[in-house]
């Protein structure tokens, strides 16, 4: 049973959420189901004030992947819920959860390591006749990666500050380094528009012109093949040369959907 809840974990990254805490999903999705059954007098409770503060801190859509997460568990690890509704096994419990959690961690680290070796196939508009500069490879470490490397800086940056940065690109780094500029995920970076140049043509009064057009959109498709099917795959013309089935595979998976994404 533990072997299966540790399987299950393997695919709650890659299908759900890359940086799923259990425990949060756990403790969310339970206080729902009881908000859901509990009666007007249980609703005024200092018990339920205090659960419903914490619900209020998780918005809609999160507390709706928390609850396909936990639907998931359910199916593909029994196990784990007949743990969670025994109070004996509370410790076997939170060991497996622990356990879990690693196996999710690994997953992660594993996907990274492995596209860490491509990425300058997977960061270059045209990787056939030009890579990074300087070269990135699967010793570099992370202080080389990011707003450090001024060619990924470029990509990073965002889009409405593009002109700024192709004006002063070592003044425009050191301020993203810096934290000096804002870069939420409100301010779509340079790499998704369209261009030679990606974002070269960005208009602010027309912010959706070139949106999701750039080069990175088409190394989409090879990303996902390298995670769900195999490198090879990705780098060639769909055919994979790995002797074993991949992540997709294993998990059932015949389509994307935006989760994987």
């Amino acid at each position: 049973p533990q072997n299966q809840c540790l399987h299950a974990a393997r695919w709650i990254p890659h299908g759900f959420n890359m940086f799923c805490d259990l425990g949060e999903v756990i403790k969310v999705t339970l206080l729902l189901e009881q908000e859901a059954t509990e009666d007007e007098d249980e609703g005024d409770s200092e018990v339920a004030k205090r659960h419903r503060a914490i619900l209020q801190r998780v918005d809609a859509g999160t507390q709706e992947q928390y609850q396909h997460v936990y639907n998931y568990i359910q199916d593909h690890a029994p196990y784990l819920i007949k743990l969670l509704n025994s109070k004996k096994e509370r410790g076997k419990f939170d060991a497996l959860i622990a356990e879990m959690g690693k196996t999710m961690r690994w997953v992660q680290s594993d996907d990274a390591s492995h596209l860490k070796k491509a990425i300058t196939l997977y960061a270059t508009p045209y990787p056939d006749k030009k890579g990074l500069e300087p070269p990135l490879g699967s010793d570099t470490s992370c202080g080389r990666m990011g707003f450090n490397h001024p060619e990924l800086t470029h990509l990073l940056c965002p889009v409405k500050h593009l002109a700024s940065f192709l004006e002063d690109p070592t003044e425009m780094q050191k301020k993203l380094q810096d934290g000096h500029m804002n870069t939420t995920a409100a301010n779509w970076p340079a790499f998704l528009y369209y261009g030679d140049i990606p974002g070269e043509d960005f208009d602010p009064a027309r912010f959706n012109k070139g949106f999701l057009r750039g080069f990175a959109m088409t190394r989409l498709e090879q990303v996902l093949k390298h995670i769900f099917v195999s490198p090879s795959s990705a780098l060639s013309n769909g055919d994979s040369k790995s002797t074993r089935p991949g992540n997709g595979k294993l998990h059932s998976m015949h389509e994307v959907m935006a989760e994987h994404i």
